[in-house]
């Protein structure tokens, strides 16, 4: 039953993908605000519970509902984690500014893929080389990739193992957003939560991601260049500083690049390459991403961008023959995984 929710929550997705401004993501912003303000008092103890409010509270209740529904039978259960599944899957959120930069670049239009470069991910693009743009759809692309499908899916069959239907996936995406929307709400100057708030948020997501983000990078390995895969995976794991936010996504990111022939790190071609652009005047952050074309309506993906490395990079020209390789490796991983769920589930059945 998992395997046709994922295939049917997928298919909707690409026929119809979620609008930006819909009412789940609205009513989850507004419960991340309200979270934040009203249930931490500005006191750093209190964080865990407003966290608890935003993340494990909506997990309980999708656990609960699908709990009801397989009581009544599988029909009604398989049709809420396919619905829920569509809410957090979003692999047309980031596929298709992928494809209008690679056919701008693929018509030698480079102004016109800085600019859609810079209306996805909101970063400083007016003086990037080529190879530039080239790094910073890679990098963005594989990091939307884990944090929207992979991820998501390994979460999921995990909350499906242990009979909780599409709790994982909820628990996953909840994290991962809250730990991003508050930490940027803390650097506008939002006064009304508690500082260390943010930080509680992404210890929790680095907690939760762990396991999603090793599977990740090793379904990578396996659809891609394995042996330069495995040796920067080692390569980030020695690593003091890295690009991505966390460790995990640095495993993920370092990979990823593996996988298409690519060393770990990566030489950075500007040192404004990675610089955010300002939030559009009397607009926060949700309503700048919106506007930027962000992942959905609470906004975060516009601003949580990956920090300049420290270590000692790699140095490469980053081509189109790596964009088109990294395509390729998503659509034979989410095919590796696909398969890989079918077998399971034929096997349970049959057995």
């Amino acid at each position: 039953m998992a395997f046709f929710a994922i295939v049917c929550a997928l298919l909707i997705e690409q026929v119809y993908p979620l609008p930006l401004h819909n009412p789940v993501y609205h009513l989850y912003r507004q419960l991340a605000d309200w979270a934040a303000r009203n249930l931490t008092a500005g006191k750093p103890g209190q964080g865990w519970l407003a966290w608890a409010a935003a993340v494990v509270l909506p997990t309980v209740l999708v656990a609960v509902a699908y709990l009801g529904f397989e009581s009544v039978g599988w029909l009604p259960a398989w049709l809420w984690s396919a619905a829920v599944l569509f809410v957090t899957l979003g692999f047309r959120q980031f596929s298709h500014h992928i494809t209008g930069i690679r056919d701008a670049l693929d018509v030698g239009d480079e102004i016109r893929a800085r600019q859609l470069l810079a209306e996805w991910k909101s970063v400083e693009t007016a003086h990037l080389p080529r190879s530039g743009i080239m790094r910073q759809v890679i990098e963005h692309a594989v990091l939307d990739a884990h944090r929207h499908v992979f991820g998501v899916l390994v979460a999921f069959l995990i909350g499906a193992a242990l009979g909780l239907g599409p709790a994982g996936a909820v628990l996953f995406r909840a994290s991962e957003y809250v730990a991003r929307y508050w930490r940027e709400q803390r650097k506008l100057g939002d006064g009304q939560m508690a500082d260390t708030l943010p930080d509680q948020a992404q210890a929790a997501w680095n907690w939760i991601n762990w396991i999603p983000a090793r599977a990740t990078a090793a379904s990578f390995a396996v659809a891609g260049n394995f042996e330069q895969a495995v040796d920067n995976w080692r390569q980030a794991a020695s690593t003091p500083g890295t690009i991505a936010s966390t460790d995990a996504e640095a495993v993920v990111l370092a990979s990823a690049m593996g996988a298409v022939d690519l060393p770990w790190p990566l030489a950075l071609d500007n040192q404004q390459d990675l610089a955010r652009l300002p939030a559009p005047a009397g607009r926060g952050p949700a309503e700048a991403a919106d506007a930027a074309g962000g992942v959905s309506e609470t906004g975060v993906e516009a601003y949580a961008e990956p920090e300049v490395t420290q270590a000692a990079p790699a140095t490469i020209t980053v081509g189109m023959q790596h964009l088109q390789l990294l395509v390729g490796l998503v659509w034979r991983a989410i095919l590796m995984w696909g398969g890989l769920i079918a077998l399971v589930g034929f096997t349970s059945w049959i057995s």
